[in-house]
């Protein structure tokens, strides 16, 4: 009887860091039918998540019937095997989580496997193993001067599909939010609080990104959550924590989105613009560049005087500014008289002014900028269909009047919040701006393809 090679894929994303085994167990085969039934179980005793793992071992007999898992493809004497992660979330393996998969095979189960490769490294069947290693980033795409990168809330449920976008709607490019502290207390780096950085949650999403020729940049902030500049209490820790979310993620775009409450925070703002300076210092000298882009809020008169200090500290400090992108929502009724209908006008009333708040900035910190690349620094951020301040309303004429002065201007960046909320509300229609809809009548997706038309056509 020919000899197989077994290779299960299991799916369960990556990776904390550090020390770590990992236990692949063999259980005792039972007869069944005219052959067998075994089980394979997979204990995660790292202290990280596990992500893709790839098993390896021959196996002398062919396998029937496998719960738990799918034969994916079979070359030669090669199967794979993909499983089945329904019974864990997203097809996570924790720390201290298992995993089973169980099969059925032809003959006598008098020659099982003792050995195999797990993620390339051999292990020994029911003994621990060193942990496979960390899922690394791939190298990061280029950055188009002029960008449609739609924000995307990566800790919404359900989950985006960023390989369904990506492949039928043509977007290659995200800014993906947010990255904050575990806890006013705990400067641990987590997306939205719940997934921390360092498990690398969202890397396999980020590398299938890249491979398909696109490219990400991390929002660190938002309105909600505890900003990492607030957790970390001197400059150098801070400095610390981005750099290992740039390792982790392979970063050259980072932002610091800034709002609420924070805005006004004096030592947190000073201890960012310290931290990223010295970040960007330390990157040019390993010959590298970060790309830093600030998201404040604004109204149709420009930058708020909170704002503009956030952009004051940062420039005082020597931090190089790429772009400041402007969240053109919620202005209010005395800011925005004319909210169903006008919120194209206002959000390119607020990029017209924060164009000239940025050539005093500059002008004011000794650094000099032509109009056109001063317009390259804008970008500019709606909020899809209904925003959070009744009745204002972004529509898809809006989206396009918005696409037309961008052209027109050379605009650094188009986003919007969200790529989540693209898409009609089911009846009936939330009375509040949902997270998940936009409230007005529209195709899914149906504004990302009139602002995706900012980015370049993908090279050939």
């Amino acid at each position: 009887m020919k000899r197989l090679a077994l290779v299960l894929l299991l799916a369960a994303p990556m990776v904390k860091a550090a020390e770590g085994k990992v236990t692949v167990g063999f259980a005792t085969p039972t007869k069944w039918d005219k052959g067998f039934s075994a089980r394979i179980t997979i204990t995660n005793q790292a202290s990280w998540t596990i992500h893709d793992w790839r098993l390896e071992f021959e196996l002398a007999h062919p396998i029937q019937k496998i719960w738990n898992g799918r034969v994916a493809s079979t070359k030669g004497r090669r199967v794979v095997l993909r499983a089945v992660a329904a019974s864990w979330e997203d097809g996570d393996l924790s720390p201290g989580e298992k995993a089973t998969v169980d099969f059925t095979a032809e003959g006598n189960p008098a020659q099982l496997p003792l050995r195999g490769r797990l993620n390339g490294a051999p292990f020994v069947f029911n003994k621990p193993s060193p942990a496979p290693p960390p899922l690394a980033p791939l190298r990061a795409n280029p950055w188009p001067a002029r960008v449609f990168a739609p924000y995307v809330d990566t800790t919404l449920w359900p989950p985006f599909d960023f390989a369904k976008a990506t492949s039928q709607q043509g977007l290659r490019f995200y800014t993906l939010a947010f990255i904050v502290a575990k806890a006013p207390n705990n400067p641990t780096a987590t997306w939205g609080g719940y997934h921390p950085v360092s498990q690398r949650w969202l890397l396999p999403e980020i590398n299938s990104i890249r491979k398909a020729g696109g490219e990400v940049m991390i929002s660190l902030g938002g309105a909600n959550g505890t900003p990492l500049a607030t957790a970390h209490k001197t400059p150098e820790q801070l400095q610390a924590a981005y750099q290992k979310i740039i390792d982790i993620y392979g970063l050259t775009h980072i932002d610091f989105d800034v709002e609420g409450h924070w805005l006004a925070e004096a030592k947190s703002i000073e201890r960012r613009s310290r931290a990223i300076a010295d970040l960007q210092k330390q990157t040019k000298r390993a010959r590298q560049a970060l790309h830093v882009w600030y998201t404040l809020p604004a109204l149709p008169t420009g930058l708020t005087r909170e704002g503009l200090n956030v952009l004051r500290s940062g420039l005082r400090h020597g931090v190089v500014i790429a772009g400041v992108n402007i969240m053109a929502m919620n202005y209010g009724r005395a800011n925005a008289p004319q909210p169903t209908t006008h919120m194209g006008v206002y959000a390119i009333q607020s990029a017209t002014r924060l164009q000239a708040q940025l050539k005093t900035l500059h002008r004011e910190a000794k650094v000099a900028r032509t109009d056109a690349q001063l317009w390259s620094m804008v970008g500019l951020t709606p909020m899809l269909g209904h925003n959070d301040v009744k009745p204002e309303t972004f529509t898809l004429t809006n989206a396009r009047e918005v696409l037309t002065f961008a052209r027109g201007k050379n605009l650094g960046m188009l986003s919007c919040w969200s790529a989540n909320r693209d898409r009609p509300c089911e009846k009936p229609t939330p009375s509040w701006a949902s997270p998940k809809c936009t409230g007005i009548k529209q195709k899914p997706f149906e504004f990302c393809r009139i602002l995706r038309a900012y980015t370049p056509a993908k090279p050939k």
